[in-house]
């Protein structure tokens, strides 16, 4: 059928332009190491945002990272005055968090926004659906941080699949509704002064807003561990439904990340981990692999690009399921 073979065609360009791309990602993060190294010695890159950087330790995942609700050049957290905002914040590394790695709230009064566009790349399935998917948070204070959430990365902490948020591609293409999910999450400080981070992180989403409508707590932890040019990441969660319970049950989702920051301003890596629902956890669960890289364009303006395998080697795993983010931050 031509309207097959076009489709192949497609799918096939698409995965050469992706494999390229990261190639050419990766390759300039190899570059930028012995840029990094060509560097001053630590002591004397405060006004260069730190080792780690991506425009300072708040780097652009955030402090998880790929479990980062507020990801992607969030401001470090303020000292107990509090008064800077986001943008000043991430300027200055934020003394809190200096040396710690990537920080898991805002400063008092700060603000990230961060957007992901989110492509299907499935076999037979390219663009179908996709979607804009923005997170948006506030710092309440030194320690607390709340925001909106629409992202699967935001929710779950996987990047990877598509169809949150906005989602563009129409019924007959992936979308139930044009809009049909929504989170309100919180995150609060337990550890942040040391190389490793931690903040309790939970809140209520909608999981579907159509008939029926799935309300779930969601309930977790987010982490991060820094080793200089090397940070670690984790945020285990668990979804608890409350409405619709005999199809919306509890669900498990882990996601870990290895990131290697080629210099203050790129950094890539790898996230995999496990996901699925607790009821037939055997039959359902999946392991997605996915490759990152994030850049830091000043220290209020981030992007990225995150290129999945959703189910890899879970249950059923297939290299056939993809999927593609595109991420902007801005902090303020």
């Amino acid at each position: 059928m031509p309207g097959e073979s076009g489709q192949t065609e497609v799918n096939s360009m698409l995965t050469r332009i992706v494999r390229f791309g990261l190639i050419g990602v990766f390759a300039t993060a190899i570059a930028g190491y012995g840029t990094a190294y060509a560097q001053p010695d630590d002591d004397d890159m405060d006004d260069m945002g730190g080792d780690e950087g991506m425009g300072g330790d708040e780097g652009m995942g955030g402090d998880e990272g790929m479990g980062g609700d507020e990801g992607m050049g969030e401001a470090a957290p303020a000292d107990e005055g509090g008064d800077e905002g986001g943008g000043e914040a991430m300027a200055e590394e934020g003394e809190a968090a200096a040396g710690a790695g990537p920080a898991l709230v805002l400063a008092k009064g700060g603000i990230a926004i961060k957007a992901l566009i989110e492509v299907n790349l499935s076999a037979d399935m390219v663009a179908k659906p996709f979607s804009i998917a923005p997170d948006i948070w506030y710092g309440v204070s030194p320690k607390l941080t709340v925001g909106l959430v629409h992202s699967g990365y935001g929710a779950t902490g996987f990047y990877g699949g598509a169809g949150k948020g906005l989602c563009l591609a129409g019924e007959d293409n992936g979308c139930a509704e044009v809009y049909d999910n929504v989170g309100v999450e919180a995150k609060f400080l337990v550890l942040g002064d040391g190389p490793l981070s931690l903040a309790a992180n939970g809140g209520i989403h909608v999981l579907s807003l159509s008939d029926p409508m799935f309300l779930d707590l969601k309930v977790g932890v987010i982490g991060n561990y820094n080793m200089n040019k090397l940070n670690i990441g984790f945020a285990p969660n668990i979804f608890i439904g409350l409405t619709e319970r005999d199809f919306n049950k509890e669900a498990l989702a882990v996601p870990v990340y290895v990131m290697f920051q080629a210099n203050p301003k790129l950094g890539a890596g790898v996230q995999t981990g496990i996901s699925g629902p607790l009821d037939g956890f055997g039959d359902f669960y999946r392991i997605p692999v996915t490759i990152f890289a994030k850049y830091a364009v000043n220290p209020k303006i981030c992007a990225g690009l995150a290129f999945s395998f959703d189910n890899l080697a879970g249950k059923d795993g297939s290299a056939d399921y993809r999927s593609l983010n595109l991420m902007v931050g801005y902090a303020m």
